[in-house]
């Protein structure tokens, strides 16, 4: 296995181009409740069926970001990117054409495919860069940042003029401009493999520090709590007793204001540690859930989700760059997004099922259990990488 591995010291100007890049690519995630919200009252689907859209996307991202550490090395990034937001673009302009329940969801199999094709080597070139911890800052933000203005947008001004189609068009129209941007991404990153196998790769994971591999395993278990929950989040305020304006109203206002925690990790890169900062996430979303688990009011539904895109931010920001950072062998830093797709998938089927059957407290309660899960592995990675000092 020939490999090289350099140093990358990104400019902000850079670290921002791509990092908009990574927010196309996790643009659907993001948005996934308005999204499944637009798809079931124009095709009247139940919430099981809702969620299986939702694992459909995340199955087509997840085959592609799974098998990562065999191509995300060894590929063109300058090129796959560009193929792949070509193809978002028609794939989101399709959508509102169809009308079977299973051609959509081929649909956004293969949109899923495409966002990792996007999402995959632009992260890694982050994770890669020489402070991590900005670069994720960084990308937080301008994912954050396009996220609430897309769920602005879409329900507040272009769904009720323009309806179902015109929201699909607008999102094809953000992935035409961002080709303009596509220039910016690099061929390649810190590592390059050019003839890793399958027996190169899992040496060099079985090699590595326990610390990214737990660091890992709290990323899958964090995304099966977070995924299951933000994908009904909508549905389940309205189920609360929020009118569709204020609970579309709550979801926009989270995003942009949790978003700005993202600045945290910008501007103080790991000050003071990655464990104390993981810790404030831990406990931000503690207090977030409890207050989606009290009666809901408009107030009440913005300020939990404000608290909980908060730690998410916090959670993702620190808990990738322990894991970037961490990382030798430059294979398990690309697991990330497979980390994150698998959870994912899994995530929303799981959480339609939940919702009919055991309403809003059922589901909260659980997701509550994994969230808290994946925090306590977070810690333990983070002490493990640097632990205090007597």
């Amino acid at each position: 296995m020939r490999s090289s591995h350099t140093s990358i010291n990104a400019t902000l100007s850079k670290l921002i181009m791509l990092s908009f890049l990574v927010a196309i690519g996790a643009l659907v995630f993001n948005v996934m409740p308005i999204l499944l919200s637009l798809i079931g009252e124009r095709r009247n689907f139940s919430d099981s069926q809702l969620g299986d859209l939702g694992s459909s996307y995340f199955a087509g991202f997840t085959v592609i970001s799974v098998f990562a550490m065999f191509w995300v090395r060894r590929v063109n990034w300058r090129r796959t990117v560009n193929v792949s937001l070509l193809c978002s673009i028609l794939f989101f302009a399709a959508i509102p054409q169809l009308e079977s329940f299973g051609v959509i969801a081929l649909c956004l199999f293969a949109l899923g495919v495409s966002m990792a094709f996007i999402y995959t080597p632009v992260f890694t070139y982050l994770g890669d860069t020489d402070e991590p911890d900005r670069a994720m800052g960084v990308s937080i933000v301008l994912q954050v940042g396009l996220a609430a203005l897309v769920a602005f947008a879409i329900p507040v001004l272009i769904a009720p003029y323009y309806g179902f189609q015109g929201s699909m068009c607008f999102l094809s129209l953000i992935c035409g401009l961002s080709l303009l941007l596509s220039r910016f991404v690099p061929e390649s990153g810190r590592f390059s493999f050019k003839q890793a196998g399958l027996r190169d790769c899992l040496v060099a994971i079985n090699g590595a520090a326990f610390a990214p591999k737990l660091g890992l395993l709290a990323m899958f278990i964090f995304y099966l709590g977070i995924t299951g929950l933000w994908a009904f989040v909508d549905r389940i305020a309205q189920a609360g007793g929020l009118s569709a304006e204020a609970a579309g109203g709550a979801i926009s206002v989270a995003l942009l204001l949790g978003g700005l925690t993202g600045l945290i990790p910008a501007l103080m890169g790991q000050w003071p540690s990655r464990f104390i900062m993981l810790l404030i996430g831990s406990v931000v979303i503690a207090v977030s859930m409890l207050l989606l688990m009290r009666p809901m009011t408009a107030l009440s539904v913005t300020f939990a989700l404000i608290l909980l895109n908060s730690g998410w931010n916090l959670t993702v920001a620190y808990g990738s760059a322990n894991v970037a950072e961490s990382d030798g062998s430059g294979f398990l830093l690309p697991m990330l997004p497979a980390a994150i797709s698998v959870a994912a998938m899994l995530a929303p089927a799981v959480g339609g099922r939940l919702l009919e059957f055991g309403g809003n407290g059922l589901f909260l309660g659980f997701v509550t259990v994994v969230l808290m899960t994946a925090q306590g592995l977070f810690l333990y990675a983070a002490y493990l990488s640097d632990p205090p000092r007597s």
